[in-house]
């Protein structure tokens, strides 16, 4: 038996789950479907993962600027423009010799930060894809049941 107040509200009646309720809360608010469902503990990975991501996005995105401002000021011959330099260790400088080396790896540079961003944008767009596709199996799993009572369990209490 369960404790009495995980099954009342504030009024003291018992609760009861109403998932159409919990997945329009979902698609409103991110993560509200899961305080409704009383999922708690579902909350810190839920917002984890999206502020993960976010913060991927946002530093890849400034990385990949950067490199590419980097890359076109080197690529020109205005000795005006010279954002390269930021990214030289203390003391280097860059020479005829070298010029060639610092396009290569300001190049690889500015194409790997654009890939990152773009995977933490994917990988952003998988996490709301999953969390809202985790909702809305859950609500039509109990429609199924609701709709189906008597056929929705084996004779061994499992689901078809």
């Amino acid at each position: 038996m369960s404790p009495w107040w995980r099954n009342r509200d504030a009024t003291g009646l018992k609760w009861r789950l109403i998932l159409k309720r919990a997945l329009w809360l979902a698609l409103v608010i991110p993560g509200a479907g899961q305080v409704y469902n009383r999922k708690y503990w579902k909350l810190p990975i839920f917002y984890g993962g999206f502020v993960g991501c976010i913060y991927a996005m946002t530093w890849n995105n400034q990385m990949y600027h950067d490199y590419a401002q980097a890359y076109m000021d080197i690529m020109d011959n205005d000795p005006t423009t010279q954002s390269y330099n930021n990214f030289l260790h203390l003391g280097a400088t860059i020479t005829s010799a070298n010029e060639e080396r610092y396009k290569n790896i300001f190049k690889q540079r500015k194409d790997r930060y654009r890939r990152w961003r773009d995977l933490s944008i994917f990988t952003y767009c998988g996490l709301c894809l999953v969390s809202y596709w985790c909702l809305r199996r859950r609500f039509l799993i109990r429609l199924w049941h609701i709709r189906w009572p008597l056929t929705a369990y084996c004779t061994d209490g499992h689901i078809k």
